[in-house]
């Protein structure tokens, strides 16, 4: 069981979301890991080695699910990269998925994006790279 926490002014949003796409929490989590693919410059970012949290007192609410290993884990790359928190990213896409010039039928670019970040420290010397890459062909319809 992985959890969010959303702030309560975004849960009827998220709700909507996922009635409008049709979605549970699981499949929307997919959808926006592919959003965050298309829109790389729109992520937010913090260049700074320790994460970028969500703001206090917002009555943050739980938003439980299981989603696929996988997905969860590139989702933690993806913030990491950014050097935000998971739950302040999926606040982010939720809202850049709401927006109304969201294109439907998006293509990946043939850009490639890459974040690398060293932080140099008394004990330790830390890299940590971020890349995102063309999305891959969609397999044949059958």
């Amino acid at each position: 069981m992985c959890r969010f926490l959303v702030p309560e002014r975004r849960v009827p949003l998220l709700d909507r979301m996922l009635s409008r796409r049709r979605m549970k929490m699981r499949a929307y989590l997919r959808h926006l890991i592919a959003l965050a693919r298309r829109v790389p410059e729109k992520l937010p970012r913090r260049d700074r080695f320790t994460a970028w949290y969500q703001k206090p007192r917002q009555s943050l609410q739980k938003v439980n699910f299981r989603p696929s290993g996988r997905d969860w884990g590139e989702f933690k790359t993806i913030a990491r990269g950014c050097g935000v928190s998971m739950c302040r990213l999926f606040v982010a896409l939720l809202e850049l998925d709401s927006e109304k010039n969201d294109a439907e039928n998006a293509v990946a670019s043939g850009w490639r994006v890459g974040l690398r970040e060293s932080v140099p420290t008394p004990a330790k010397f830390l890299i940590r790279r971020f890349w995102i890459r063309e999305k891959p062909p969609d397999p044949p319809q059958p």
